[in-house]
């Protein structure tokens, strides 16, 4: 796959993916696994931002009340709202041995 610098979205055999990706950074402290799906979370849902039935179903999901949602929180927003669609998605992890809880990110996955 080239460069793309239209902005628009790459084309791979003929499909048009969602791309997010993700770089873990044991100096920068981003290597938790709740940083990884803060981002991939916060990419898709700007890629998916014109979705209002996506929109509309994070709205309306169940809340515990904190004002932080907790990594499982995330989680499931991703697993039920933003990776189901008819868009294919492309998540792309670098430097995941850099990840300070290995275990607890493949878990989650």
């Amino acid at each position: 796959m080239g460069e793309n610098t239209t902005g628009e979205r790459p084309v791979v055999d003929g499909l048009n993916p969602l791309v997010a990706y993700y770089f873990f950074d044991q100096q920068s402290n981003s290597n938790r696994p709740g940083d990884a799906l803060r981002a991939l979370a916060g990419q898709l849902l700007y890629l998916r931002r014109t979705d209002l039935n996506v929109l509309m179903s994070i709205q309306s999901a169940k809340r515990t009340g904190q004002e932080t949602a907790s990594d499982g929180e995330i989680f499931d927003i991703l697993c039920h709202y933003l990776l189901p669609g008819e868009d294919p998605i492309v998540v792309v992890l670098d430097d995941l041995d850099e990840c300070s809880q290995p275990e607890e990110f493949f878990s989650l996955l």
